[in-house]
């Protein structure tokens, strides 16, 4: 009788943990079909079997509920982007007068109308990158869909791939689910002990 005392929520406790570990592996597990000989039963588990509705529906939330193109043009309106792309369109100017000009030009020539033409260019590009960035995203959102690159990242994931990502991003979670099931075994094992003292 005094036994039961120890005995009972021991045995609760690893119940309850394995119990809990056994569920979460089974979201995961087996990775691949696995027949069970003699029933024709496929076992599979529950994330590698339904792949492909979780990445459609990943990619759903993320353009429905979390990163719309709206969210995502504000995002880069606010980046500081345009000397560098003012920077960039100058040089490239630079280099293509340089490229393109006759060898009958004279080097210094050459050399001066390609600074000012580059200079110009930069100037035009800070003056007009609101409506160069507007013009940009505006043909990107009819193009861009942020939720079906993620849908064909997640797909490209083999199931040890996608069981990795679930850890890493949920690990302490699951951790504590496996705990919470040992504690709660425990507790039903005191009162089981309780139980049988009467």
């Amino acid at each position: 009788m005094e036994t039961a005392w120890l005995t009972l929520p021991a045995m609760g406790g690893l119940i309850g943990w394995m119990t809990n570990r056994v569920a979460i592996r089974a979201l995961f597990r087996p990775l691949r079909p696995w027949r069970v000989p003699g029933l024709g039963w496929t076992i599979q588990g529950v994330v590698p079997r339904r792949q492909a509705d979780l990445a459609r529906a990943l990619g759903e939330v993320l353009d429905r509920e979390l990163l719309s193109l709206a969210d995502l043009r504000d995002h880069l309106r606010g980046l500081p982007v345009e000397g560098r792309v003012a920077e960039a369109v100058d040089r490239i100017v630079r280099e293509a007068v340089l490229a393109r000009l006759p060898a009958l030009v004279p080097r210094g020539w050459a050399v001066q109308l390609a600074e000012r033409l580059g200079r110009e260019a930069r100037r035009e590009v800070l003056l007009r990158f609101p409506e160069l960035a507007d013009s940009v995203l505006a043909a990107a959102e009819g193009e861009l869909r942020l939720g079906t690159i993620v849908e064909r990242k997640v797909l490209a994931l083999d199931p040890a791939g996608v069981e990795a990502l679930a850890v890493r991003l949920a690990g302490r979670e699951l951790r504590f689910v496996e705990w919470s099931g040992a504690v709660l075994g425990f507790l039903v094992g005191l009162f089981e002990a309780l139980l049988v003292s009467l």
